[in-house]
């Protein structure tokens, strides 16, 4: 029986960035007209009969299924190109069904910092579909709210559910740009979502933490003329395998630039409580772009390309810094070495400096030096070598000896001052 073929979404050998011709930080607009080229090019309508080129289009199909959706792209990021985190399926948590412990589970695993990738709930999305096609995005529907432009719109939302808005797009808005910002002062998690006119989830951004504040958690959707920019606030834990370098290398991994533009009319707006166990709390606001702040418009596209910039000098340092810390580690490694080394050979030097002092000391008991020096000395010429000698007692008994013969020849002096004495 034929083994069936593998997913190729499951496949490790294959790179997807590599099947649609792009960068691993193409924008949404280089991969939808990648994919559509190659998409030509391989549709079996032009190809009949070619088995070989069916199999691309499907292969360039699913590579464009990931790439093309923000949270799948992200979590296939996230692999860094490792061969076993690759064959991993790139499909979000459905958090639905994963029960009340699963959520406990999650919450533990999150406060660890790993980062677990959330699907928006089923629920939500109908009820987008349904706001859209059936009840009707307009401003009387109660199940939305209505934006005002610089207005800040605070609130909480459930787990798993969604608060509905509803923001008007005006032709110089459209052609000058926006922002949605949604922030938390207590680290909620949620996910700030734009919906298309069929109710599907558009464009989407995961709350992250902010370097300014760790306390503080934002995502912005921003729709402008020119690219911008979008940092995840996790570490690429799948690109530090098998490598031991500082974090500061896996910084930028999922660093992207994109550009996004709003058309004219009606848009549904959703805040998406991602929280594990409870409720998330959110302050939403929609500022138009202004056309007049050039200068501002200047630095953010002057700090986003110092970080493209950046990250591709930290890939280009990575060698060298992996060479000079192996260099390092073996210089290390000699200095341990020579320290051992040095180490025994001092205590090998006492070794044989006490095995010279032994075998002198025998050789000078047998030798006639020893002999005479005993018999100078009044005791037995075997008994003299090695023998101990009390150096306090030994002095002590030389001074009473000095002091006693010096007592013995001065006696006449003695007398002398006695006669002295008697004379004067």
């Amino acid at each position: 029986m034929a083994t069936p073929a593998q997913p190729l979404e499951n496949d490790p050998q294959v790179d997807f960035y590599v099947l649609l011709g792009v960068s691993k930080t193409a924008t949404e607009k280089e991969i939808n007209t990648a994919y559509k080229k190659l998409a030509m090019k391989y549709h079996p309508d032009r190809t009949r009969g070619d088995l070989e080129a069916a199999e691309k289009f499907k292969e360039i199909a699913t590579a464009y299924a990931v790439l093309s959706d923000p949270n799948r792209r992200r979590q296939y990021d996230l692999s860094g190109g490792d061969e076993e985190a690759k064959g991993a399926d790139y499909t979000p948590m459905d958090m639905e069904g994963i029960g009340s412990m699963g959520r406990v589970v999650g919450a533990l695993i999150g406060k660890l910092g790993v980062p677990i990738q959330t699907s928006i709930a089923q629920s939500s999305l109908s009820e987008a579909y349904e706001l859209c096609q059936n009840s009707g995005l307009n401003e009387r529907n109660p199940r939305l709210l209505p934006m005002e432009y610089g207005v800040e719109y605070k609130g909480t939302v459930e787990k798993q559910q969604s608060v509905f808005f509803m923001i008007h797009v005006t032709k110089d808005m459209a052609r000058d740009g926006l922002v949605l910002r949604c922030t938390s002062t207590n680290k909620s998690r949620f996910k700030l979502v734009l919906f298309d006119n069929a109710g599907k989830a558009r464009y989407q951004e995961e709350s992250s933490s902010t370097s300014n504040n760790e306390g503080f958690t934002m995502c912005s959707l921003f729709f402008a003329p020119y690219e911008v920019s979008n940092v995840a606030d996790t570490i690429n834990i799948a690109g530090l395998k098998g490598e031991e370098v500082p974090p500061i290398f896996h910084r930028l991994d999922l660093f992207q630039v994109t550009s996004r533009q709003l058309e004219e009319g009606d848009h549904l707006v959703g805040v998406y409580g991602d929280n594990w166990l409870r409720a998330a709390s959110f302050s939403l606001m929609a500022i138009p772009l202004s056309p007049r702040a050039k200068e501002e418009e200047s630095s953010v596209v002057s700090v986003d390309a110092q970080l493209v910039s950046q990250r591709e000098q930290l890939k280009a340092f990575k060698p060298e810094y992996l060479e000079a810390k192996a260099k390092w580690e073996a210089t290390l490694g000699k200095l341990e070495e020579l320290t051992a080394h040095t180490t025994e050979l001092v205590r090998a030097r006492e070794v044989v400096y006490d095995q010279l002092v032994g075998a002198s000391l025998s050789a000078y008991a047998a030798s006639d030096q020893a002999a005479a020096s005993a018999a100078r000395r009044g005791v037995p010429a075997n008994g003299s070598v090695g023998s101990a000698v009390n150096v306090n007692h030994a002095l002590k008994k030389r001074r009473g000896a000095a002091a006693s013969s010096s007592q013995g020849g001065g006696g006449g002096g003695g007398g002398g001052g006695g006669l002295f004495g008697r004379l004067f």
